[in-house]
């Protein structure tokens, strides 16, 4: 009997639901509709059905969404290039605010496409500067307050008829977090150093700049950038060259992943099925297709990352938003939060993680991230379930290895290890492949003795043990596993993707990072 395999595609229309939060006037899945069928059977994907995909995503993509923005980034570049030459250093830097300011609010209107939208973005944005510029807000927390009643109105809203605002969800968070870095930033400015607060015109530039928009990307304040940056063309390569990398990310997960699918799927019913059993082989083809699609999820998710960083590196921002290397070929689970989303973690770990464990412990504070990461997302229940576990797993992930790093005196710990030699005092990190090709070597001829040390003073090092580089790739192993289980509950559209959908599709794959989870959690407990 043939195998069937279901696949729902969650690329470019997954984008558009959770980050544009805007319906596209045209669907790249029914232009595939004659490509492919909702269950895959023997028929094969063509590069030519994948050439015209991608030609298809990008017009899609390009037209509807991004060449306003392009275009109006531009102009604005141009504009502030003629005023940085005409104008005196006091006054440029007062119209290129201006000028600056005037391309948000645009993009803002043109965005949203709707005046209510816009108004009542502004309107959050305008009273939570005004909150900062009383003395007594930078060291309450009233903007915490004001912050946590704007979200949970938004969704209140949501929930009860107004489906347009869930496309605030983004720009509120992003928002959001801005709000309460220059809470951060002023305090030690109005505070510590005793100064006054910065001009109006200059927070709410930062707040509404074009940088953030249309997705929302998050940047710490950079109040100290004067108008020659901004009008700057330095970074215009490095921007071209993430854009460039955001549209392979967007080829892979719209439209290449889909012969992969394809290709596993004939692979397993023309050959698998001769050798093994039915049932071995609906188990392999559930676990392939879980692993396609959170690898497409993830695919989406770097094209949004890598348009996000071609933004700020236009604006003269050097800042990377994702390593998608360092979240397919993990280390540990650690390694996934971390490059996940790195300015998001960053403002995670200096807002909430630090203050937190300082109040509360380092088991708490794990959770109390976790739990304001998944708020700021909004109400949505894959959202902040994927986010709750993965702190689970993490924090479970953690304290085994740092038992058994302890136990048996080896680097294997979550967190990496660095070393260093008898020639320099300066850290560095191990490169696996390279240290496993000296493994190899030393086969062959006396291995090496002056290795790196250990910075914590660990015995055995992947330097002189290949037993350390095993056990951490069996943990790297088991951490794509889990990505594979966490990413599978995301899919097409927002009633699909509900609290039945989510609990129905981790209950067909068995639980198994819930189970392996609570696995070592027992283990640990036991053998402390």
């Amino acid at each position: 009997m043939a195998l069937k395999f279901a696949f729902v595609r969650i690329g470019v229309e997954t984008i558009r639901t959770i980050v544009f939060e805007k319906p596209s006037l045209t669907s790249v899945s029914a232009f595939m509709e004659n490509a492919l069928t909702d269950e895959f059977y023997d028929d094969y994907i063509t590069l030519d059905d994948c050439f015209d995909c991608i030609k298809h995503s990008f017009g899609d993509i390009f037209y509807q969404t991004i060449l306003t923005t392009l275009l109006v980034n531009l102009g604005l570049k141009v504009t502030l290039q003629i005023v940085t030459r005409l104008c005196d250093k006091e006054r440029k830097e007062v119209i290129s605010r201006v000028v600056i300011l005037l391309g948000g609010l645009f993009l803002i209107f043109h965005h949203f496409d709707s005046i209510y939208l816009s108004v009542l973005f502004l309107i959050y944005s305008v009273l939570g500067i005004s909150l900062l510029n009383f003395r007594k807000n930078l060291v309450n927390n009233s903007l915490w307050i004001y912050v946590f009643i704007a979200i949970v109105s938004n969704e209140l809203l949501y929930q009860f008829g107004s489906e347009k605002n869930i496309r605030l969800r983004i720009h509120l968070m992003s928002a959001s977090m801005k709000l309460l870095s220059l809470r951060a930033l002023l305090k030690t400015i109005v505070i510590d150093q005793d100064k006054s607060v910065p001009h109006f015109n200059l927070l709410i530039t930062y707040l509404i700049h074009p940088q953030s928009l249309p997705l929302g990307g998050y940047f710490p304040p950079n109040l100290h950038l004067t108008a020659d940056h901004y009008a700057s063309f330095s970074f215009l390569k490095q921007s071209i060259l993430s854009f460039i990398q955001a549209f392979i990310f967007l080829a892979l997960s719209d439209c290449l992943i889909l012969m992969v699918i394809n290709s596993g799927e004939n692979l397993i019913v023309d050959v698998f099925t001769q050798y093994l059993p039915e049932s071995v082989c609906q188990m392999i083809g559930k676990l392939f297709v879980t692993y396609c699609t959170a690898l497409q999820f993830r695919l989406s998710h770097y094209f949004v990352c890598f348009l996000i960083q071609s933004a700020h590196n236009f604006w003269g921002s050097e800042i990377t938003v994702a390593k998608p290397s360092m979240v397919e070929l993990p280390r540990s689970l650690v390694d996934v939060v971390i490059a996940w989303d790195i300015p998001m973690h960053k403002w995670l770990k200096e807002r909430i993680y630090k203050p937190s464990k300082d109040k509360f412990g380092w088991a708490s504070s794990i959770f109390i991230t976790y739990a304001t990461s998944s708020f700021i997302h909004g109400f949505r229940f894959e959202i902040w379930s994927v986010l709750l576990t993965l702190g689970l797993l993490t924090w479970i992930e953690s304290l085994l290895r740092h038992l058994l790093a302890s136990a048996i005196d080896t680097c294997i710990e979550a967190k990496s290890c660095s070393y260093t030699t008898e020639d320099t005092e300066s850290r560095i990190s191990v490169n696996y492949f390279s240290v496993f090709i000296n493994h190899f070597k030393a086969l062959f001829r006396s291995p090496v003795t002056n290795n790196p040390s250990c910075t914590r003073k660990h015995k055995f090092t992947p330097y002189n043990s290949f037993w350390v580089i095993i056990i951490n790739l069996g943990f790297s192993l088991l951490a794509i596993f889990h990505l594979a289980y966490l990413g599978s509950s995301f899919n097409l559209g927002e009633e699909q993707t509900s609290t039945k959908y989510v609990i129905e599709t981790w209950f067909d794959i068995g639980f198994y990072s819930h189970i392996i989870g609570l696995i070592t959690i027992l283990f640990y407990y036991l053998v402390k």
